[in-house]
């Protein structure tokens, strides 16, 4: 990595050989304007620490893969380049890595299931019988509700019939 201003400059160096070719690398530079430094990594591994210039302009031409004057110009591709504020951690720097290079060992996912739950509503002589495979049964006296949790309801949850309300269940699931 390079940083100069027409005049000066300062060029912090891997050593030979650092980034291979024919596979995919995550090269990452931290530069400390305000502190004059600089720390390169390469697959989420500090390679080097440098100084960087402090005074060059922040509005004129970067090259990404080459310096200004066109020399030391990469032979590769570039996917993916990003720019942005801030100094990343050598933590957030390999994590950045990790999640790209071996995402299966450093995320896991587990299967996503289904929130579906069937209520299952059963008349035994005078009274009812709801069963369901998880959540909380939850009843009103109108189909709109407002719905309430039914206290102590696990299933399979017994009520009486009663002839003179009506009574609407549901089962939420969180």
């Amino acid at each position: 990595m390079g940083t100069g201003d027409g005049t000066a400059g300062d060029q912090p160096e891997t050593a030979t050989g650092v980034v291979t070719t024919g596979q995919w690398h995550l090269l990452t530079a931290v530069v400390n304007r305000p502190a004059g430094t600089t720390q390169l990594y390469v697959d989420g591994t500090l390679q080097t620490s440098g100084g960087v210039i402090t005074d060059f302009p922040t509005n004129t031409d970067m090259n990404l893969g080459r310096f200004n004057s066109g020399s030391f110009a990469l032979n590769g591709l570039i996917d993916e380049a990003r720019i942005h504020t801030g100094l990343d951690d050598a933590n957030w720097t390999w994590a950045s890595y990790m999640t790209v290079a071996q995402n299966a060992s450093f995320e896991s996912y587990s299967a996503v299931g289904s929130s579906t739950v069937t209520l299952s509503i059963q008349r035994s002589g005078n009274n009812i019988i709801l069963s369901w495979a998880s959540g909380t049964l939850q009843s009103a006296s109108a189909v709109g509700g407002p719905y309430s949790n039914v206290v102590g309801a696990t299933s399979p949850y017994t009520n009486t019939i009663t002839g003179a309300t009506t009574q609407f269940y549901r089962v939420k699931v969180q």
